[in-house]
């Protein structure tokens, strides 16, 4: 076994065990590498990095379900594919989407998912008050303005690790409140986001 491998089995261990400094480790570690890997698939800047958070999201929220058999690297790596790989297929069913005529999309909508989006906004906009001021302003300039990392980072004159461990945590947090209510983050975010002013 390499010294990486053994490093990492030994820092996924203590991730199983809630440890958020080894998990710190394991983003600073990865997140670049796995941003230029998923670059290559995507080809957009501003997807990658939220196609990169959501995996770090997601191997957090998962530590006690996850069974790695390949090891840690090959583990983060293979979840960046899949998740650019199902990004770039929303992304085209989001431009068949777009030929569907307005109000065709309109008359699909029931009062039941109106009140859905009503309730899980009300308790998004909760949750903002919640976070940290600093948490706030930067999931609302990145998800709300649709700044990237790079120009929160310039805005609010702070280095871009400073964004994306603010976008991390934030994310972390929204992630298991609003699994708490049984609400979807994607939903949360492709869905309600761009109406919260």
């Amino acid at each position: 076994m390499n010294k990486e491998i053994n490093t990492d089995h030994k820092l996924w261990q203590e991730i199983c065990a809630s440890n958020e400094k080894a998990f710190s480790i394991v983003f600073d570690k990865y997140f670049n590498r796995l941003s230029y890997f998923t670059h290559s698939i995507v080809k957009d800047h501003e997807a990658v990095e939220d196609i990169v958070s959501d995996v770090f999201v997601k191997l957090w929220l998962n530590r006690h379900k996850i069974k790695l058999t390949t090891g840690l690297k090959p583990y983060l790596f293979t979840a960046a594919k899949n998740t650019a790989l199902n990004y770039l297929r929303s992304s085209k069913m989001n431009l068949c989407i777009e030929d569907v005529p307005e109000k065709d999309m309109i008359s699909n909508v029931s009062a039941d998912s109106d009140l859905v989006h009503s309730e899980v906004l009300s308790e998004f906009k909760e949750l903002l008050r919640m976070m940290s001021p600093q948490q706030s302003l930067v999931i609302k300039l990145h998800k709300l303005e649709g700044l990237s990392q790079k120009e929160v980072a310039d805005k609010l004159s702070i280095s871009l690790k400073t964004v994306q461990n603010h976008i991390y945590l934030a994310m972390k947090f929204l992630s298991e409140k609003m699994a708490a209510k049984q609400y979807d983050l994607y939903f949360l975010f492709v869905i309600l986001l761009p109406a919260i002013k």
